[in-house]
């Protein structure tokens, strides 16, 4: 399938994850993983970066307006979870139970940008492992 013939939530996507990488990058992190999955998993992991000894699993969300919600008020419990599963599966196949980890959420929201383009908004430890699944509460 070429690029013109990608369902466009597909290319629109890849862009917001480019961005939030490019974002990411200028801040001193580096890349490790890309859409993560693992094996038999329903859960996937848009990046995953490091920064010093913090290990950072990022969820990226984009929406083309903040008509209907912001786009990190979208990273519910069911989403956290899968995450969680995949984050630790990532962690003991990498042998990495020693690293700081982080869950942070990379939103973007395209219709306010202005002429600057789209509103990037990085929300650090937006929720946390060790809480139980649905505690998060989104940002208020």
């Amino acid at each position: 399938m070429s690029g013109a013939e990608r369902a466009p939530h597909l290319v629109m996507g890849e862009r917001a994850e480019q961005l939030a990488s490019a974002h990411l990058s200028a801040r001193g992190y580096a890349l490790l993983e890309r859409n993560y999955r693992p094996k038999g998993s329903s859960g996937e992991i848009d990046l995953i970066v490091e920064r010093g000894v913090e290990l950072v699993f990022v969820e990226v969300r984009y929406r083309r307006s903040s008509a209907y919600g912001a786009p990190e008020e979208t990273v519910r419990r069911g989403k956290q979870r899968r995450i969680l599963l995949a984050a630790m599966e990532y962690v003991a196949k990498k042998r990495l139970a020693r690293r700081a980890i982080r869950f942070d959420i990379i939103s973007i929201t395209e219709g306010t940008g202005g002429p600057e383009g789209p509103i990037l908004e990085h929300f650090e430890d937006a929720f946390d492992a060790d809480l139980p699944i649905g505690s998060f509460v989104p940002f208020v």
